[in-house]
């Protein structure tokens, strides 16, 4: 199943590892992670999440 997994380098719960470990066990899926991110979605996070799902998102129905 296609899967966008998006992970903070900068994450103090959840070390980034884990979302590349996660990408590593699901087939199709694709990695970002996001430096300067930490566990929560701040301001100036939002906007690029968009963008970056939005293009997930095509690129998926095209497939």
């Amino acid at each position: 199943m296609p899967s966008l997994i998006v992970h903070g380098h900068e994450d103090p719960c959840i070390h980034w590892s884990q979302g590349q470990r996660a990408h590593e066990l699901i087939e199709g899926s694709e990695f970002w992670l996001v430096e300067g991110l930490g566990h929560d979605f701040p301001d100036w996070f939002v906007p690029c999440l968009a963008d970056r799902l939005r293009a997930f998102l095509n690129s998926d129905l095209r497939d």
